[in-house]
């Protein structure tokens, strides 16, 4: 007899609609955020290994992608995967992307990148597209689901995802995917 497993129960937190003040708030926290010493926070070392997962990762590669690149079985980079997000304590890949450029990328590789990948942001006529982003990057809802930035904006999850789809149009050089757009954003925040 098959005894079934108890039914993961997640406990979701309740989101309010962000007002005008807050939206206008998020773009200075997220360039203070940029601005801040990557050295002040104890970060932990990372193997070579997975420092150069941790960069694909940045760049939106799959699991499958990164294992032939560096010559790894994919359950290897699913256990390189599972010891970055639980050592940094991050809920997914695309919170990784943004550790490792606010705190691992060398300044250097940060240039080339700028040059390698191109990333048109929303003008002001867009301001549904720039709201979507800022909330993105601000890392105060680096976690924060497609069905919660619609809460916050007071959209649908499918104007969110819309929105997210159309940024993700504007990547030219990387592939389509949340952690690229969210780094392609950051190296190419506007003035």
């Amino acid at each position: 007899m098959k005894i079934a497993s108890p039914k993961k129960v997640t406990v979701r937190r309740q989101v309010k609609l962000l007002t005008e003040v807050q939206l206008k708030q998020l773009e200075p926290d997220v360039r203070r955020m940029l601005a801040e010493d990557s050295t002040s926070k104890e970060m932990p070392t990372l193997s070579q290994r997975r420092q150069q997962v941790l960069r694909l990762v940045a760049r939106g590669i799959p699991n499958q992608q990164i294992a032939t690149e560096l010559y790894i079985s994919v359950n290897t980079v699913k256990t390189h995967m599972r010891w970055l997000l639980r050592t940094h304590k991050a809920d997914d890949r695309s919170q990784l992307a943004l550790i490792y450029v606010l705190k691992y990328q060398p300044a250097q590789e940060r240039d080339e990148w700028r040059k390698e990948v191109t990333f048109a942001w929303p003008g002001s006529s867009q301001p549904a597209q720039r709201r979507v982003l800022w909330i993105m990057l601000s890392r105060e809802y680096w976690d924060v689901t497609n069905d919660e930035i619609g809460t916050m904006l007071g959209n649908t999850r499918l104007t969110v995802k819309t929105n997210i789809s159309y940024l993700m149009d504007r990547i030219v050089g990387w592939p389509r995917s949340r952690p690229s757009l969210r780094v392609a954003a950051l190296l190419h925040l506007p003035k």
